[in-house]
C-alpha cells in the first residue's frame, strides 16, 4: 500500500493550529467527496483529522476500524458506542443507528476546527454540549460556509445537507456570489439559525427526557433487589407471613411497600427526584397511634448530580389529627416542609440513604418495626406512640 505523506493532524499543528478558508476548503471538499463515494455503502462514525490522511495532493479518509455497512442489519456486535467523544455526531451519543448524516455532524466538527482553530465543544461534558448546546459562530468567514458548517452540525441528522450537497457547496464556494444574491443568503441565514436552535431546544428535551428515564430504570432496579432482600429476610424469620406482592402480613400487622412511582421534572429543596414510593407498617390499637409511614425517595438530596434511594418522613404540628406518625409525603406536597417554611408539617430527620451498600442497615429497621408491630397487635398494648 502507499505510504501517506502525514495526517491532517500533523498538518493543522504544523499551520499553529488553524487553516485559512482556502486551505481549509480544500481538505473538506476532499472528505467531501469521500463520503459521497461511501454514500450508501459504508458509514465510517470516526472521522477526525487523526482519520484523513494526504496522498498524492489529495485528503483521504481512513481507518475505518469501526465502520459498518449502511445497510447492516443489527448484529451482536456492531460497535455503535464506539466513538471519539469530541466528533460524536448527538445519534451516537444516544446509542442509536449510525447514517451517513453522522459522518457530515463529523466533518462540521472537523470543519470547525480547522477554520476556528478550536473545537465546537470544549468538553469535558461532552455528551450534554452535543445533545443539548450549539457552537459559537466562527468569526472572520464567509456568511455562505459558516452556515454550511452549522448545517453539518445541526442536532438533527434530517437536517443535515447530503454528501453531494455538500460537495457541490464546498466547490460553489470557490466562486464570488453575485451581489444580487446577497438578500436571499441573508435571509437564508436567519432561516438556517432558527431552525438549528429549534432542533437543539428539541434534542435537549429529548436528552434530558432520555436521562430521566434511564435514571427512573435505575431507580426501579435498585428498588426491586431491596425488596427482594426484604421478603428473603421475612421468609426466612417468619414463614407464616402472608406474603403478596409488596405486601406482608402477620398477626394483623402488615408492611407495605408502594409502587414506585415516576416524578415530573421536579427539584424539593435544593435537589432534584426522580421517582417515589413509601414504606409503612400498619397494627391498629384502639386509642392509639396505628403505625407509621416513611418516604422513600430517588433524588439527588445529599450530592448534585449523584442518585440514590433515600428515606426521610414527616411530622405534622398537630400531632393528635394523624394516627399515622411519622408519615410519608409524595414530593409535591413535601416541598414547603423542606424549603424550611413555617407549615403544618416538617421533616421529622435528615434524608438517610437505603441502597447502594446501606440495604441491610434498612431492612434490619423494618424487620424491627414489623416485629415490633406484630408484638402490640398480639398483646393488646396501647404502646404504638414512639416506636421507632
Amino acid at each position: 500500500m502507499p505510504k501517506a505523506e502525514k495526517s491532517l493532524r500533523d498538518h493543522l499543528e504544523g499551520e499553529g493550529g488553524r487553516l485559512s478558508v482556502e486551505d481549509a476548503r480544500k481538505v473538506l471538499t476532499d472528505v467531501a467527496a469521500g463520503l459521497v463515494a461511501i454514500e450508501g455503502r459504508v458509514v465510517h462514525r470516526d472521522i477526525k483529522p487523526e482519520n484523513i490522511l494526504l496522498l498524492d495532493e489529495s485528503w483521504c479518509l481512513t481507518d475505518f476500524g469501526i465502520a459498518r455497512y449502511a445497510d447492516a442489519a443489527t448484529a451482536p456486535d456492531t460497535r455503535k458506542y464506539s466513538m471519539t467523544a469530541r466528533y460524536a455526531a448527538p445519534e451516537q451519543w444516544r446509542g442509536e443507528r449510525a447514517v451517513g448524516a453522522t459522518d457530515v455532524y463529523a466533518t462540521g466538527v472537523v470543519a470547525y476546527e480547522l477554520l476556528a482553530g478550536t473545537l465546537p465543544f470544549q468538553g469535558p461534558e461532552y455528551r450534554k454540549q452535543h445533545l443539548e448546546e450549539n457552537p459559537k459562530p466562527i468569526p472572520g468567514i464567509p456568511d455562505s460556509l459558516r452556515v454550511l458548517i452549522e448545517e453539518c452540525l445541526s442536532k438533527s441528522p434530517e437536517s443535515r445537507p447530503s454528501p453531494e450537497n455538500l460537495l457541490g457547496r464546498l466547490r460553489d464556494h470557490s466562486r464570488p456570489a453575485p451581489e444580487t444574491s446577497q438578500p436571499l443568503r441573508k435571509a437564508n441565514s436567519v432561516a438556517v439559525r432558527r431552525q438549528i436552535e429549534s432542533e437543539r431546544r428539541a434534542s435537549a428535551a429529548r436528552s434530558e427526557n432520555d436521562r430521566r428515564r434511564e435514571l427512573f430504570q435505575a431507580a426501579g432496579r435498585s428498588l426491586a433487589r431491596i425488596i427482594e432482600m426484604l421478603d428473603s429476610r421475612i421468609s426466612s424469620e417468619a414463614p407464616k407471613t402472608d406474603r403478596r406482592p409488596l405486601v406482608w402480613s402477620l398477626n394483623g400487622a402488615s408492611l407495605k411497600i408502594a409502587p414506585i412511582q415516576a416524578v415530573g421534572s421536579q427539584t424539593v429543596g435544593r435537589f432534584e427526584i426522580v421517582a417515589y414510593s413509601s414504606i409503612d407498617i400498619r397494627a391498629p390499637i384502639v386509642n392509639a397511634y396505628e403505625g407509621e409511614s416513611h418516604s422513600l425517595w430517588y433524588c439527588d438530596a445529599q450530592k448534585c448530580g449523584v442518585f440514590r434511594w433515600y428515606e426521610t418522613a414527616f411530622r405534622s404540628r398537630y400531632p393528635r389529627e394523624c394516627p399515622i406518625n411519622p408519615f410519608a409525603l409524595p414530593p409535591g406536597q413535601a416541598r414547603l416542609a423542606l424549603d424550611l417554611f413555617i407549615t403544618k408539617y416538617q421533616c421529622a430527620w435528615p434524608f438517610t440513604g437505603v441502597d447502594q451498600g446501606d440495604e441491610e442497615k434498612f431492612i434490619e429497621r423494618w424487620i424491627v418495626l414489623f416485629g415490633k408491630g406484630v408484638g402490640l397487635k398480639l398483646t393488646g398494648s396501647a404502646g404504638w406512640r414512639g416506636a421507632t
